[in-house]
C-alpha cells in the first residue's frame, strides 16, 4: 500500500467491515422487521383514507322527484286506511282544498284510493281511533306559504317513517298540480325541482391544491426525520465499533499498513452505506405497501381522494422544482450529511479510551444532532428567508433541511451545490481530526 496516500487501504476496510455485518443476523432481522411494519403502515394509510373519506359522497340539498318514486312505497302508503283533513282557514280555497284532498287520496296513483273525511280541526286527534288511521293539518302563513302537519296513534301500523313518505309525496304531488296550472312545462317543474349537490375542501377549495399544500409541508417533515432518525440509530453503532476496537491489540498492528485516516473513513463508508441500502429496503416496502393498500382501498371506496397519489403527482410536476437533477443533488446532499454526522460520532468515540465510558460519548455526539435537527425542524416555519438560506448552508443544520429545500426549490441548484460542498469540507476536516485523535489516542493508553 502506497503511504503517501492518507485514504489507502480505506476501500478494503470498507469491504471487510461490511461484509462482518452484512453476516449478523441483527442486520437482517431489523431490515426484515421493518420492513413489513413499514409495508403494513403504508397499506393502512391508504385504507384509512378510503374508510374516513366522504368525498366521493356529495351533501344533497333540496327535493328529490318523490312522484317518480311512489311505486316504492305504495304498498307501506296502503296501511293507512283513513286521512282525517282538519277543516280549517288554510282550506277555504277551493282549488286548493280539491288539490289537497285527491293527493291525500292517492288518486291516480294508488288502486284503492284512500278516503279523506275533513273534521273539524279541535277533534281532529281525538277521532284517530285505530292505529291505522293518519290526520292531517293545513296551516298558511303570512306569505301565503302551505304547510302540513301529520299526526298518528303511537303503536299503530302507520307509525311516523310511513307518514313521512306519504306526506313527502303528497306535498311533491300538490306543488307539480300547482306549476300544472300555473302553465309551467313539464321541463321546467324538473329544472325547479332538480336536487342540488354542494361539496366543499378546507384548503385551496380543490384537492390538488391541498396536496401542493401538504407536499410543502410533509416533504420538509419527512427528510428531516428520515435523518435524524438514522443518524442517531447508526451514529451510536459507529461510536459503539470504533470504541470496542479500539482495545484490540489488532488495530494496532493495522495501523502500521494503514493510515489512521483511510481506517476511519473507510469504517463510517461501510456502515454508511449498510444504513442506506437498508433504508432503500424499507423504502421499497413502503411502496410496496403503499400500492397494496390503494388497492385494497379502491375497493372499498372508489370516489376517495388519495392524498398520498396528489402529493406524489405535485412531486413530479417540475414547477415545483423535483426535477431529475434536484433529486439527484437532494440524494447526493442527504448521503454526505448522514456520513459526515458518521464521522462524527467516530470522532467522539476516538476520543474515549475505556468502553464503560461509551455512554457518555453517546450523549456527547447526541447533543450537535439534536441541536441541528430541531433548528432545522422549526425554522423553517418562522417564515424567515434569511434564517432559511443561514441553516442550509451550517453543516450542522444543512444535512437536515437541505436535501428538503433542494427538491422543494426553496433554495437554488448553485446554493444546493454549495450546502453540498460545506458538508464535504466538514467532512474531509473531521476525518483527518478524527484520524489524528485515533492514532494518538490508540498509541498513548493511559
Amino acid at each position: 500500500m502506497e503511504k503517501n496516500n492518507m485514504f489507502a487501504g480505506c476501500g478494503d476496510v470498507a469491504k471487510f467491515t461490511a461484509e462482518q455485518n452484512i453476516k449478523g443476523t441483527g442486520f437482517k432481522k431489523s431490515t426484515i422487521i421493518v420492513g413489513v411494519i413499514i409495508a403494513l403502515v403504508a397499506a393502512l394509510i391508504s385504507i384509512i383514507m378510503a374508510v374516513t373519506d366522504d368525498s366521493g359522497e356529495d351533501e344533497q340539498s333540496g327535493s328529490d322527484d318523490v312522484i317518480t318514486s311512489i311505486e316504492s312505497d305504495i304498498e307501506d302508503m296502503s296501511l293507512i286506511s283513513k286521512v282525517l283533513l282538519a277543516d280549517n282557514e288554510a282550506l277555504d280555497d277551493e282549488t286548493m282544498k280539491t288539490l289537497i284532498m285527491e293527493a291525500l287520496s292517492l288518486k291516480g296513483v294508488a288502486e284503492k284510493e284512500i278516503p279523506v273525511e275533513l273534521v273539524p280541526e279541535n277533534d281532529m286527534t281525538s277521532m284517530l281511533g285505530d292505529g291505522d288511521i293518519v290526520a292531517v293539518k293545513t296551516e298558511k302563513d303570512e306569505a301565503g306559504h302551505y304547510e302540513f302537519h301529520v299526526y298518528t296513534k303511537d303503536g299503530g301500523v302507520a307509525d311516523n317513517a310511513i307518514a313521512g313518505v306519504y306526506m313527502d309525496y303528497v306535498t311533491a304531488s300538490v306543488k307539480a298540480t300547482c306549476y300544472q296550472l300555473a302553465g309551467v312545462t313539464a321541463e321546467e317543474i324538473l329544472c325547479m325541482e332538480a336536487p342540488y349537490y354542494t361539496q366543499s375542501l378546507s384548503v385551496n377549495d380543490d384537492a390538488e391544491g391541498l396536496a401542493v399544500t401538504l407536499t410543502g409541508m410533509i416533504v420538509p417533515m419527512v427528510f428531516t426525520f428520515i435523518m435524524y432518525a438514522m443518524v442517531l440509530m447508526h451514529g451510536q453503532s459507529i461510536t459503539k465499533s470504533v470504541i470496542s476496537e479500539k482495545s484490540s491489540k489488532l488495530m494496532e498492528y493495522l495501523l502500521t499498513s494503514i493510515k489512521p485516516y483511510g481506517l476511519i473513513f473507510g469504517k463510517v463508508i461501510a456502515l454508511s452505506g449498510m444504513a442506506v441500502l437498508q433504508l432503500i429496503i424499507w423504502i421499497v416496502c413502503g411502496v410496496a405497501g403503499y400500492f397494496a393498500g390503494a388497492a385494497i382501498a379502491e375497493q372499498i371506496n372508489p370516489g376517495y381522494t388519495n392524498y398520498v397519489s396528489l402529493i406524489i403527482e405535485v412531486m413530479g410536476n417540475e414547477t415545483i422544482a423535483f426535477s431529475a437533477g434536484a433529486v439527484i443533488l437532494a440524494v447526493i446532499t442527504m448521503f454526505a450529511g448522514f456520513v459526515m454526522y458518521c464521522v462524527l460520532a467516530a470522532l467522539v468515540a476516538a476520543a474515549i479510551n475505556k468502553i464503560e465510558d461509551m455512554s457518555s460519548a453517546t450523549t456527547v455526539f447526541q447533543i450537535p444532532v439534536v441541536i441541528g435537527w430541531i433548528i432545522a425542524y422549526l425554522a423553517p416555519l418562522t417564515g424567515n428567508d434569511t434564517l432559511d438560506k443561514v441553516i442550509n448552508i451550517v453543516p450542522v443544520t444543512s444535512p437536515f433541511i437541505a436535501p428538503a429545500y433542494i427538491l422543494l426549490g426553496k433554495c437554488s441548484m448553485v446554493e444546493g451545490v454549495l450546502s453540498l460542498g460545506v458538508i464535504l469540507v466538514t467532512m474531509l476536516v473531521l476525518v483527518i481530526f478524527t484520524g489524528k485523535v485515533y492514532k494518538g489516542k490508540l498509541f498513548n493508553r493511559k
